[in-house]
């Protein structure tokens, strides 16, 4: 009996190198897309959170005449876009998300002399590659980049 483990045990030598190097790419793949799943996470709720704060600052600076029609100056369209994108009303220092500017950003009165509305679009690239290479099956390789988006609609309250 100690004869027959002693040549399995001789048979089984390196097979753990096998099997890791088998999955080694499996788990590095599966660690990747967990990563790349938090960072659109991360960005998503930032996108959001800024745009509220965006529609929460053009909806107490907007001017809300003896008319009932919402003014929106250029002034505070331009503030409410830098609040979106850097963070604060003043366009300084770098955006909160790489790549993002006020080009993304719409500020809009709905009309109704009552609402505003904050909407953005930021596109997502992942870390690493962009594009899946198709290896001469399709024309041109798979883009992995997609936009975020994220709107705000809030009552003026002036």
């Amino acid at each position: 009996m100690v004869c027959k483990w002693k040549t399995l045990a001789r048979t089984q030598k390196g097979i753990a190198i096998v099997e890791f190097t088998i999955m080694i790419p499996v788990i590095l793949l599966l660690l990747y897309s967990i990563a790349e799943i938090g960072r659109i996470q991360m960005m998503s709720n930032t996108l959001a959170k800024t745009v509220r704060d965006g529609a929460r600052h053009l909806a107490s600076n907007a001017q809300k005449g003896t008319t009932g029609v919402v003014d929106i100056t250029n002034l505070v369209e331009l503030q409410t876009k830098n609040l979106v994108v850097y963070g604060i009303p003043a366009p300084a220092g770098t955006p909160l998300l790489d790549g993002f500017s006020v080009d993304d950003v719409q500020v809009n009165d709905l009309g109704d002399g009552l609402h505003v509305s904050v909407s953005a679009t930021y596109n997502f690239a992942p870390i690493f590659s962009p594009q899946i290479p198709t290896f001469g099956v399709m024309n041109e390789p798979v883009s992995l980049s997609f936009p975020l988006q994220a709107a705000v609609t809030m009552l003026v309250l002036k």
